[in-house]
């Protein structure tokens, strides 16, 4: 009897291991419609990135918001250098990679909406639209980056939303939740020719 009711707990632990895993999985994909769109500009002296998230609804980030929690998003820029010879037919190399976040607040005093952005700055929109625009957004970014030549570089932008459904420490649950959490797929951009690149 003992020994029964042991293997029965050990099936049920693998099958819930086994349910959990796929639905932790899922909860990173990118849901439909939602991308991120990336681009690189030079000045002539520098490179600058801008990543925004488009095709998402903000209803529930507001909704979010206005029950007095809060949403974040993070964008990811990675650098690849092109393999060249025999290297090209396994894969290129990742030389860099860098992150940048932004958190977005109800202020229920000054009824506003706030956002802390990558630089730690502290912005205020009164106007939805405008919170939004901003919030799903950073614009014109140095990308640190020396190079000698362009052509043999490129970067990978995306973006993840995240909106925290329950306040600490309880948060940990939303963030395991496919309808709180945003991960769109990645987008490739080529590095702009620019004069006086050269390796550091």
């Amino acid at each position: 009897m003992l020994n029964c009711l042991k293997i029965n707990l050990k099936r049920n632990k693998k099958g819930f291991l086994f349910f959990f895993s796929i639905f932790f999985s899922l909860s990173l994909l990118p849901l439909f419609g939602q991308e991120s769109i990336f681009d690189i500009q030079t000045d002539g002296n520098s490179l600058k990135f801008s990543l925004y998230l488009a095709n998402c609804s903000p209803k529930e980030v507001f909704e979010r918001l206005d029950q007095g929690m809060r949403s974040e998003i993070y964008f990811s820029v990675y650098l690849y250098r092109k393999a060249k010879g025999l290297r090209k037919f396994f894969s290129d190399k990742l030389i860099s990679e860098w992150e940048y976040s932004q958190e977005a607040q109800w202020d229920i005093f000054s009824k506003q909406y706030v956002i802390t952005d990558y630089k730690g700055e502290v912005k205020k929109f009164s106007q939805k639209e405008e919170f939004i625009s901003q919030f799903f957004s950073i614009k014109d970014v140095p990308l640190p980056l020396s190079i000698e030549s362009a052509d043999n570089y490129y970067a990978a932008g995306r973006t993840r939303l995240r909106t925290i459904k329950f306040l600490p420490p309880l948060n940990i649950l939303g963030s395991f939740s496919t309808s709180h959490l945003i991960t769109t797929e990645w987008e490739y951009a080529d590095i702009p020719e620019q004069r006086g690149m050269v390796r550091e």
